[in-house]
């Protein structure tokens, strides 16, 4: 995965547009077929749980195939980018330890991804405006890279890949 540049104001208006959008087409769609299955089929005395789950089901399944259609469109570009980027980092996340005995070993294959990693870690929180743990990160940053200076190696974060991430575990 590559990293690029998004701009933030673009970012986060999408995205609270989007989650807007899909909480009040959650709360519409799942009234509307729930209310329509209890019309036709409920029981005025008893439970009607069933009907209430089955609108929020199938509200959520349209939904899924809504944004399955929509993801490529320009509009939502921002926020599959982010996502997909912090899917990444929930990947290194996992093999974070290994990952960092490597840098230790001076693999070059860890510095890139320990490079890429602070990157998108840095990116992401900026976008989600997280900016009480930044200063942590700064500091670990820091130190990674004085590492890789004492290492004497160039690091490369757009050699950054799912597949140089699959040797550590």
């Amino acid at each position: 995965m590559q990293l690029r540049d998004i701009d933030k104001a673009t970012y986060r208006k999408h995205f609270k547009h989007t989650t807007f959008a899909a909480i009040g087409c959650l709360m519409v769609g799942a009234l509307a077929i729930s209310t329509t299955l209890i019309a036709l089929f409920g029981n005025p005395q008893g439970s009607n749980f069933n009907f209430n789950l089955t609108g929020v089901v199938v509200t959520i399944v349209l939904m899924a195939i809504a944004a399955s259609r929509l993801k490529d469109k320009p509009y939502f570009s921002e926020i599959v980018y982010v996502s997909k980027l912090k899917f990444e980092l929930s990947h290194i996340n996992r093999k974070l330890k290994a990952i960092e005995k490597s840098v230790a070993n001076n693999n070059p294959d860890a510095f890139d991804i320990m490079a890429f990693y602070y990157q998108a870690t840095r990116q992401v929180w900026e976008l989600d405006d997280n900016n009480i743990t930044l200063s942590e990160l700064n500091v670990k940053e820091g130190k990674f890279f004085e590492k890789v200076n004492q290492a004497n190696f160039q690091t490369d974060v757009n050699r950054y890949s799912r597949d140089l991430l699959e040797q550590f575990s």
